[in-house]
């Protein structure tokens, strides 16, 4: 089982019948950020602009490992990318 020292993320003991029937192990974005070396604001942002997929749980958010490890296999964002999708457009308004 890997862990997050190497690159991956581990159920604890008690949890790994869960990963062999099947559930995904879900990050907290505390944890994607320590993946990411990023402060934890950046991985919140990633996640309100939609480029990493989300569970919301009430007021907590959590992040799908899988879907971590395609962001960071696909080579991440740029910062021009990042940039543009955070630009909205703006609805023309009628004066």
């Amino acid at each position: 089982m890997s862990s997050l020292s190497d690159g991956g993320v581990a159920w604890n003991g008690r949890d790994q019948h869960l990963e062999a029937a099947g559930f995904k192990r879900l990050l907290t974005l505390k944890e994607v950020a320590t993946i990411l070396a990023v402060k934890e604001y950046r991985a919140a942002e990633l996640v309100r602009l939609k480029i990493l997929k989300a569970v919301y749980l009430g007021r907590q958010i959590r992040v799908n490992a899988e879907e971590l490890r395609k962001f960071i296999a696909d080579g991440g964002m740029t910062l021009e990318e990042l940039e543009s999708s955070r630009a909205t457009p703006r609805k023309n308004s009628i004066r």
